[in-house]
């Protein structure tokens, strides 16, 4: 049990900051909307959207990095290749196999319509916090992929062979990932996800 409840921990403290911070950041974006003219409005809605990526792209290279490290040693090997930050650009720039978008360009084209779409909004706030919203949704489901992309590198990397699958069995477990929960696959042939921001989680089969 200890297992599953650390497995995302670093995803959920991400998660959970950069709620937060994304509320500070577009809570001020609120205030200067209420009287900036329509060139001041794109400039802050900028700003707004850049802060908030730099700050993503920087908590989930901490996640991924500390799933690299969780996995390397889950697979008894020390650190060989480090997670970087061409590693995680990289990652975010592929298409997520379940979201169906890659995050960055996801996210560029958010900024676009909330460019287009903020200066002539009725209800400005309404908006933004339907942008928010959005916002955390794509956080969410990145923090988890993260780590599970940074994982399996991990066991690339160390020469896993195969790996088991683990699925916490309580009433939002899917039959999908009820079903596979204990099986093992060979790491080359692992399937995907059945689902967006599934928790199922791997663990090495060592000899």
């Amino acid at each position: 049990m200890s297992e599953r409840v650390t497995f995302y921990d670093a995803a959920d403290r991400a998660i959970k900051a950069l709620n937060r911070e994304n509320l500070r950041i577009f809570g001020r974006l609120k205030t200067k909307l209420m009287r900036a003219d329509e060139l001041h409005v794109i400039r802050e809605v900028t700003d707004a959207y850049d802060d908030a990526l730099k700050l993503a792209k920087r908590w989930f290279l901490e996640v991924a990095r500390q799933a690299y490290a969780n996995a390397m040693r889950d697979a008894g090997k020390r650190k060989r290749n480090w997670i970087d930050r061409d590693w995680l650009l990289d990652y975010l720039e592929e298409t997520e196999p379940l979201a169906l978008y890659r995050f960055i360009p996801e996210w560029e084209r958010k900024k676009a319509r909330a460019i287009e779409g903020f200066p002539v909004a009725q209800d400005k706030g309404k908006e933004i916090d339907k942008a928010l919203r959005e916002l955390s949704k794509q956080i969410g489901w990145f923090a988890v992929s993260v780590t599970d992309a940074a994982t399996i590198q991990a066991f690339e990397d160390a020469g896993v062979i195969e790996v088991m699958w683990h699925a916490e069995h309580d009433n939002r477990t899917c039959k999908t990932c009820h079903g596979m929960d204990g099986k093992i696959f060979r790491l080359e042939d692992l399937p995907e996800k059945p689902h967006v921001n599934c928790r199922c989680w791997i663990t090495p089969v060592l000899e």
